[in-house]
């Protein structure tokens, strides 16, 4: 195995032209027979916006190939909560990628069906006709599983979106930013999934600055630009007054989070234990912040870091508290396949729901941390820990 598959996660920084790894999960997949030349269906509603061959990439709604899921369920992750990793492979291999190739700046008829299906909360009856059918399954750390990738030469939305009031308005404000109108949308209770997909097909921001955002890059963008306006938000609060630590289990996959007072930092590291994903020598990774915040992308934890890091924000702002964080993410063999960053969000969401467990000292919540978790070593890599210790403070010269 690639020694830095825990850091490349499918990148191809091994030079191969393939991923080892991937392609071992993808023989996996249960296959999946697509009838005829047309394909009629209700995308949950779901589009995605690939990256390959940008500026040119490929653009098109998931449909399912048959008829034994509710579409809705299909496409709300928050839904799949009661799923094992092996559930959400079958049910996520019956989705169907349809794709046209489009430059991000050109839209065309294409483009306008997957405008219209973004734009929907509730699914939307989709039929596309194919050209070439790629039965490969192709998917994305970042993403749920999609199951063959059709090219297609039609596609056409034949039933009316659902669309909510807010969206429209968002949509239709060609003098605001995206992040404006992503912060609007989430103050009138539009969640981070919807302002994904609308941001991917090319809907918000300003007239000459909208263009097609590929998926995986808008997942991170909308959960990054979230995430900073709740850290301004936080910033003013009263610290918490108590170590806590918060851990749950889902899909394989162990979330500990510390929360100790202090301003705001920020710590999400992570560790791949043998026979996991892309677990290469059960290393840990890690990426940071302090109350100044990153001027770099979170280069080894990737999308999952702004995920778990607007998890923590989300309950502090609901709590409205300020704290620092330390997050370490252990993942295990049951997590086989790559599921996408929802799997981080929903999985520290539900973490930060616990009751936590109250103790004396930071030095005591670690230790608990530590004696849940199966890498003991895990927080010689921690930058947050390392840096309080030599934190000189006030109270040091009181006697």
């Amino acid at each position: 195995m690639y020694p830095y598959c825990s850091t490349c996660k499918g990148r191809l920084h091994c030079g191969k032209p393939s991923c080892p790894v991937l392609d071992r999960i993808y023989r996996r997949y249960p296959q999946v027979v697509v009838d005829g030349s047309t394909v009629a269906g209700a995308t949950p509603p779901e589009v995605f916006v690939g990256r390959y061959g940008y500026p040119k990439v490929g653009v098109g709604p998931l449909l399912p190939v048959s008829e034994n899921e509710d579409p809705a369920k299909l496409g709300r992750p928050s839904l799949w909560g009661n799923l094992t990793v092996e559930d959400i492979v079958m049910i996520r291999a019956g989705m169907m990628r349809s794709r046209s190739p489009i430059h991000v700046r050109r839209p065309d008829k294409f483009v306008e069906a997957s405008q219209t299906i973004a734009l929907s909360s509730k699914p939307v009856d989709t039929e596309v006709d194919i050209k070439k059918l790629h039965d490969r399954r192709r998917t994305d750390p970042f993403y749920a599983p999609m199951g063959p990738t059709a090219d297609v030469i039609r596609t056409e939305v034949i039933s009316n979106p659902s669309v909510p009031r807010r969206v429209d308005a968002a949509v239709s404000d060609t003098d605001a930013p995206a992040r404006v109108a992503v912060l609007e949308m989430l103050d009138a209770g539009i969640d981070v999934y919807h302002s994904t997909r609308l941001l991917s097909v090319g809907l918000l921001g300003k007239s000459r600055r909208r263009k097609l955002v590929p998926t995986r890059w808008a997942i991170t963008a909308t959960d990054d630009i979230v995430g900073k306006s709740l850290i301004h938000e936080i910033a003013v609060n009263t610290s918490i007054d108590e170590v806590r630590y918060y851990r749950y289990t889902h899909l394989g996959n162990t979330f500990h989070v510390i929360m100790y007072p202090g301003e705001w930092r920020f710590e999400n590291l992570e560790c791949w234990l043998q026979g996991a994903l892309w677990a290469g020598n059960a290393s840990v990774v890690r990426d940071y912040e302090d109350h100044k915040g990153r001027k770099k992308y979170a280069d080894n934890i990737t999308g999952a870091y702004y995920a778990a890091r607007l998890a923590v924000l989300e309950h502090l702002v609901k709590e409205r508290r300020r704290a620092s964080v330390l997050v370490y993410r252990e993942i295990n063999n049951e997590y086989w396949a790559p599921l996408g960053v929802w799997v981080i969000r929903e999985g520290a969401r539900k973490a930060m729901e616990t009751v936590p467990a109250i103790h004396q000292t930071v030095d005591d919540a670690v230790k608990s941390a530590v004696f849940h978790s199966e890498n003991k070593n895990w927080t010689k890599r921690s930058w947050i820990l390392k840096e309080r210790r030599q934190q000189t403070r006030l109270t040091d010269f009181i006697q």
